[in-house]
């Protein structure tokens, strides 16, 4: 198995399973990366940043080019229009 790979089918999982439609891992980047124009997927958003373990998000934000730092960013950008808490918003990166 593709150590590599596998925590990504991990996060597709685990943010897909409450929904009918399934968003893919280049979409999931997509969204995060727009996180103020999330609306269709907003569920999937939520289930990367609440659901998916801190190191998985890192190693997904980092396969798909973003640093850390713009992965945090996102998750508080997320955190301010969702009302939620996500532990990666106030950890040291």
């Amino acid at each position: 198995m593709n150590t590599v790979r596998y925590p990504f089918y991990t996060i597709l999982s685990t943010v897909n399973a409450p929904y009918r439609e399934h968003i893919d891992a280049e979409q999931l980047a997509k969204c995060i990366r727009n996180v103020g124009e999330v609306k269709k997927f907003t569920g999937q958003v939520w289930g990367f940043f609440g659901e998916v373990p801190i190191p998985h998000q890192l190693a997904f934000a980092a396969h798909y080019s973003m640093s850390p730092k713009e992965l945090q960013a996102a998750a508080r950008r997320f955190s301010e229009l969702s009302g939620a808490y996500f532990k990666i918003c106030e950890i040291d990166i």
